[in-house]
């Protein structure tokens, strides 16, 4: 009885996959086909360029400098992402200007890509002072995610376009299902890559090997996005930017489910930069072993989702 529902839920995922990416009933299956593509891609060279070897890179820049320069530096790149963070809020003031935004989305998107994977790389070998290239990695960094705080929601309301309520659950649940496997594999298979690197000692180098295939990834995305098709937006109703700062304090259940957000952020982030650089650093764990640990998280939350899913039905 139980392999029979064990193949019964096989099948229905693989009818879930095609109803959601074959069957053209509102002629946007194309379409939604590109959006995983690029989704994929964009997991996989975000693995590549983010985390652990975004941090190395910051390391092997400093290297020389004293721990309370290197400690001052990546507290000011993560203060300056959360930060950058605001300029959310408006977005939709400047992205609402444009009736149709593809274009513009795309633009944007090769500029990131290009800052993010190619140019900030360069930054530890260029032939300025040490204060230079901090000045140079910095400005470098505040652009490429002033460009990403900037064009994410835009990026959402165009992609959800092409997601109708019939398939955007099945969407959501194949993408949340395939993606954490994609980075356990980019991620262990990286770390390995530059562990070797290390002990060889090329580890910049290797850094900038990995840039190679994330640069692949990322025209690959830019080319899957490309094929999307933009829908037709809804007007948007006239915003007044201060009732929009304001309109949030005058419902206190909402304000309680932000600081609640806000002390998890809060407790889950301010020790990141360090933390990684302790790791690395000081420690000296091997790059292998932290994506390992990293990689935990996949078995350990589908133990806990269950029970806490129960918990959850219990006292909601």
């Amino acid at each position: 009885m139980k392999l029979k529902q064990k193949i019964v839920g096989l099948l229905s995922h693989f009818e879930s996959v095609r109803i959601t990416f074959f069957d053209n009933f509102d002629g946007l299956a194309s379409s939604r086909r590109n959006l995983i593509l690029g989704s994929f891609c964009g997991t996989s060279f975000s693995n590549l360029v983010t985390g652990i070897f975004f941090t190395s890179l910051i390391l092997l820049m400093l290297e020389g400098e004293d721990t309370v320069t290197q400690n001052n530096y990546l507290g000011t790149i993560s203060m300056m992402g959360f930060a950058l963070g605001l300029t959310q809020l408006i977005a939709p003031l400047i992205m609402e200007r444009f009736p149709k935004r593809k274009k513009l989305l795309l633009v944007l998107r090769c500029f990131y890509h290009l800052l993010n994977i190619v140019l900030i790389g360069f930054v530890p070998i260029l032939p300025v002072s040490s204060l230079a290239k901090r000045w140079i990695f910095m400005i470098i960094y505040v652009v490429f995610s002033l460009i990403t705080q900037i064009s994410a929601s835009a990026f959402s309301v165009w992609h959800v376009g092409d997601l109708p309520n019939r398939v955007r659950a099945n969407y959501f649940s194949i993408v949340n299902m395939v993606s954490p496997i994609i980075s356990a594999v980019i991620a262990t298979s990286a770390s390995f890559f530059i562990d070797y690197a290390t002990a060889g000692g090329w580890q910049f180098w290797g850094l900038m090997i990995l840039r190679v295939p994330a640069l692949l990834f990322g025209i690959l995305e830019i080319i899957a996005f490309s094929k999307i098709d933009e829908p037709d937006y809804e007007p948007a109703p006239k915003i007044n930017p201060i009732k929009m700062m304001t309109l949030p304090f005058t419902t206190p259940r909402y304000l309680m489910t932000v600081l609640i957000v806000c002390i998890y952020s809060f407790g889950a982030n301010f020790c990141g930069q360090y933390f990684t650089a302790y790791i690395l650093e000081d420690v000296k764990l091997s790059y292998a072993l932290i994506s390992g640990l990293s990689i935990l998280n996949i078995p350990i939350s589908l133990l806990i989702y269950p029970v806490w899913s129960k918990v959850i039905g219990r006292i909601s």
